[in-house]
């Protein structure tokens, strides 16, 4: 695992704003030297992309096969998460953090902004007196269900079709 950057990572707020920050970094060798210290080795992150048209779809990708295949979208895009709420349930070692998030995307060659919002849940343990993302997963936002709100208790339940 990497050397901590400087970073100490003993907040879950420091490991999740590394998340962040190591998220806009473009240059792919410098995003994988900061996904290696903020994850463990076998760390996973799942996506699931929603659809109007079509089934949702789903994918799980280590931390450092989703860095070799964005590489291209990274290319194109200047990438930017902005946390808008986070909630936080811990015992002991172990940490789950839900957070929802702008992703404003700016396109390189022309200069638009795209924006969407994000949930991101992120399974975190602590060990070596720091913390370490084990896990995310993240939904980006359905036009049939508004994601604001998604962090109010029994906002959305999952309803099959």
């Amino acid at each position: 695992m990497g050397d901590g950057f400087g970073q100490t990572y003993s907040s879950i707020d420091d490991i999740v704003q590394a998340y962040y920050k190591a998220v806009s970094i473009g240059e792919k060798e410098s995003r994988m030297a900061a996904y290696e210290d903020i994850f463990i080795p076998s760390g996973t992150i799942t996506s699931v992309k929603t659809s109007a048209t079509k089934p949702s779809s789903v994918k799980t990708l280590s931390w450092g096969d989703l860095i070799r295949e964005t590489a291209p979208f990274y290319s194109d895009f200047e990438i930017n998460l902005i946390e808008n709420e986070r909630e936080v349930d811990y015992y002991l070692d172990i940490a789950t953090a839900h957070t929802l998030v702008n992703q404003r995307s700016l396109q390189k060659s022309t200069g638009k902004t795209y924006s969407q919002f994000l949930w991101i849940d992120f399974d975190l343990v602590y060990f070596d007196d720091r913390w370490y993302i084990s896990a995310i997963n993240w939904i980006d936002q359905s036009s049939r269900q508004p994601i604001q709100n998604a962090l109010l208790t029994d906002t959305l339940w999952h309803q099959s079709e």
